[in-house]
């Protein structure tokens, strides 16, 4: 934090002239200091400070030199006394109020590191070091058109300052201005190339900016800088997981986790990551160790949850919602995926409750609004299912599944929607899935072919289709009358397994409605 001593040359060199001795002892001083030898620099600093008959600016330097080197031997109170001592002696320089407030500043006593850096800045405008300090401190509190301004003025005096541009692009990220942040980072790379905290902050608003292959990039360099740096391999690893590099990311955060077993990020990405590779009890196991870290993790109690969801073990689930609405009682995440839990449950008024209390803590959101309208539709309350799912179908008309849902809502409700469903279908795209399920609903498909569309090379998403199709072609058959073909499909589609689709839920919903064990 502390920068070598800033003396004012043409003084030193007077005082040194005048006064060779009290000079000899400085330079001893300054000379132990670039040696690493800071108790040899104390020592000789003191000497000069000790003897009342030496020139007060020479005593102030010596004061100033032996803060220095008392910080960096992490004494800060030290520090400061002599920080103290040396503003006593001369109120007019500016370096005392500047090392004052940056050790003010390392200590989090950011009001009084502030009122430092203002004084040091009044005495000297053009210190740029002075203005990198306090725009440090005012990121620290946020205030970050401040600091952008300090860093401007910074940059203004030394274009080559990286720190500057570091500090700079930190503020832009925080403001959001991304790709700004990135022409800061680069400034300091190009600067400073090897400066790894540049190259990891350009790296993390990379994956902002969502480019990942690039992120990963700037993460690698900052590894062969740092072969174990922790911050880069997790980093690294939520980049490839943002490029479906499944094998390298878990190697990545396997790697951090050897480093360091309580990793909590790389707990939970590899969690994820074990979780999605459908390898659940793993998953949970590091869902159980990132808790036993932070008990009260909103997000973990939350992920495992809704793992703990996908694997039927609603009971638990629903505690792990119970623990995370304790903490955020208005997170609308947590209440839809308790009332998904409880639907699960077909304890429809509870979820519905839940669904409804997550619109009200976000009303831009849509998912408690179609999670709402689904169960309605679970539930057998088909007029306030076509009423939520008429108001997500008009919010987003390109969304064919809104429109199979609140079809089938009408249908249930006694209403042909057809018409409403033709009007729907040209805003959709007519090649990719589901548009065969549209094409049934219209009279444009048989069943079987539709079954036999939801087709894909990756089999967990081959599955997913599955328990579309079925689901909706169950529903179709429902309305030319063939029960035991919709028995059928609503089977079919529940024995894929895909426990988290509320086309999974539904099926089960239906065969219970028709008095059959799903």
């Amino acid at each position: 934090m502390l920068t070598a001593r800033r003396f004012l040359v043409a003084l030193t060199l007077c005082a040194a002239l005048a006064f060779p001795a009290w000079g000899q002892t400085l330079d001893a001083a300054e000379q132990a200091r670039a040696r690493g030898d800071l108790a040899g620099a104390i020592a000789a600093y003191t000497v000069a400070i000790g003897n009342a008959s030496a020139p007060a600016d020479l005593r102030y330097q010596a004061l100033v030199g032996r803060a220095e080197a008392l910080a960096q031997q992490n004494k800060p109170d030290a520090a400061i006394a002599d920080l103290n001592a040396a503003i006593k002696l001369n109120e007019k320089r500016a370096d005392a109020f500047r090392e004052r407030g940056e050790i003010h500043a390392a200590a989090g006593r950011n009001d009084q590191a502030l009122e430092d850096l203002d004084a040091a800045i009044k005495l000297a405008p053009e210190d740029r070091e002075s203005h990198v300090a306090r725009a440090g401190v005012h990121l620290q509190r946020r205030e970050l058109e401040d600091a952008v301004r300090d860093y401007n003025i910074a940059i203004d005096l030394d274009a080559d300052d990286a720190g500057a541009y570091l500090g700079r692009g930190m503020a832009n990220v925080e403001l959001g201005l991304l790709k700004e942040a990135v022409d800061d980072f680069d400034d300091a790379v190009r600067l400073m190339p090897d400066m790894i905290d540049a190259l990891m902050q350009r790296a993390m608003a990379y994956a902002e900016l969502g480019k990942p292959a690039t992120a990963v990039r700037d993460f690698s360099t900052a590894l062969r800088m740092r072969p174990n740096f922790l911050r880069a391999l997790v980093g690294r690893a939520q980049a490839y997981m943002d490029l479906d590099d499944d094998d390298l990311a878990l190697a990545d955060y396997n790697a951090a986790l050897k480093l360091d077993p309580k990793q909590l990020d790389a707990l939970i990405g590899r969690a994820q990551l074990l979780a999605d590779a459908g390898q659940r009890e793993r998953a949970v196991a590091d869902y159980d160790a990132a808790l036993a870290i932070d008990p009260k993790n909103v997000a973990v109690l939350h992920g495992r949850g809704l793992l703990r969801m996908e694997m039927g073990l609603s009971d638990r689930a629903l505690a792990d919602f119970d623990a995370g609405l304790k903490i955020e009682p208005k997170s609308p995440e947590i209440l839809v995926s308790r009332g998904q839990a409880r639907v699960d449950r077909a304890e429809y008024p509870l979820a519905v409750a839940d669904f409804t209390a997550a619109a009200a803590a976000d009303p831009a959101s849509a998912s408690a609004i179609i999670a709402r309208g689904r169960s309605y539709v679970m539930a057998g309350d088909y007029a306030r299912a076509e009423a939520d799912l008429a108001r997500i179908a008009a919010a987003a008309p390109k969304d064919p599944y809104h429109a199979l849902w609140l079809f089938v809502a009408r249908w249930h409700g006694g209403k042909d929607g057809r018409v409403q469903l033709a009007a729907a279908a040209p805003h959709f795209d007519q090649k990719a899935w589901p548009a065969p399920l549209v094409a049934l609903f219209l009279g444009a498909a048989r069943s079987d072919a539709v079954v036999a569309a939801a087709q894909h090379k990756d089999p967990k998403i081959q599955r997913e289709m599955q328990c579309e199709a079925q689901f909706f072609v169950g529903h179709y058959a429902l309305m030319v009358k063939q029960r035991k073909e919709a028995e059928a499909s609503f089977r079919a589609a529940v024995a894929t397994n895909v426990k988290q689709f509320d086309e999974y839920r539904g099926a089960r919903a239906e065969l219970v409605r028709m008095g059959v064990k799903p």
